[in-house]
């Protein structure tokens, strides 16, 4: 070794002439851990944006849908309390009394759910427009019914066809105005995670992608800078074995008493070369040492 090198190589780390080198090993280490690294890095990013589509899934537009779902109940509860009350006045059966009971329950639960799953003033306040209107029929409709168990058949009949239809129109338009509502909500968290979703899987893209072209650059690096010279170090020492030629010396009676190999000149440079060429490779150098 020349006076430039110092020749002390501890934990990995060469230094020749002042200059501090990686051994080849722990350069391919780095290499190969910064792949490592990478894919470990894809993989993390891949599982946070599952997680956070499954939040964005469970959140807004899931609440949109459950919202648009109890307008919908309320709407269906309401029509069969008022089919029950036109049935009540034209049989006087009293099961209908029964029904409209549990309707009215059932659309009172309804418009409960659909004011707790309310995102933003504008729900809020079709729900509760929806619902002073359902209970303003609703008080009407009992005084019909109650006028018609008093005997006043006709009032009630009559009542039940003009100013009770009326109240009832009004807040079936609130209704599916709160349900129209319910649904541009559910349509609009869709588009928002869709355009999300876009996002994501084109960063994620765009990461792997990058990932792959620092992958090829290191193997590249490994091909160019360790396995080539290698190969050519092996190449030539197959040519020194191939090419150089064995002289036998005898003496007078016969024996031979000298061996001798004879090897181009050309070869032995090359195979010189290629030797100092997989040295310095496998020697990446740093600055200078002060």
């Amino acid at each position: 070794m020349d006076d430039g090198v110092a020749g002390a190589e501890k934990g990995g780390v060469l230094r020749y002439g002042g200059r501090h080198r990686l051994a080849s090993d722990v350069q391919v280490l780095i290499g190969v851990g910064s792949l490592l690294a990478l894919l470990a890095v894809a993989v993390g990013l891949a599982v946070v944006l599952i997680v956070s589509f499954e939040g964005d899934a469970t959140g807004e537009a899931l609440e949109n849908t459950l919202y648009a779902t109890a307008i919908h109940e309320a709407a269906l509860s309401a029509k069969g309390i008022a089919n029950d009350q036109r049935g009540y006045l034209l049989s006087g059966n009293r099961e209908y009394l029964s029904e409209i009971r549990t309707r009215t329950e059932e659309a009172r639960s309804a418009f409960t759910l659909a004011a707790s799953y309310a995102i933003g003033p504008a729900q809020r306040e079709a729900v509760r427009e929806s619902r002073t209107g359902f209970e303003r029929w609703l008080r009407v409709l009992k005084g019909d019914i109650a006028a018609f168990d008093r005997g006043e058949t006709e009032r009630a009949i009559e009542a039940s066809l003009g100013s009770t239809r009326q109240l009832r129109k009004e807040y079936e338009q609130s209704l599916a105005h709160a349900y129209a509502i319910g649904v541009r909500s559910v349509e609009s968290s869709t588009e928002s995670l869709s355009s999300s979703a876009t996002r994501s899987v084109t960063l994620l893209l765009a990461y792997l992608a990058l990932a792959l072209l620092v992958g090829v650059a290191v193997a590249l690096w490994v091909v160019r800078a360790i396995l080539r010279p290698a190969f050519t170090l092996s190449q030539n020492a197959i040519e020194v074995l191939t090419q150089g030629e064995v002289l036998v010396s005898e003496d007078e009676r016969g024996s031979h008493h000298g061996v001798s190999v004879v090897v181009p000149i050309e070869v032995v440079n090359a195979l010189a070369e290629s030797a100092l060429e997989t040295q310095e490779s496998l020697k990446p150098t740093t600055e200078p040492a002060a």
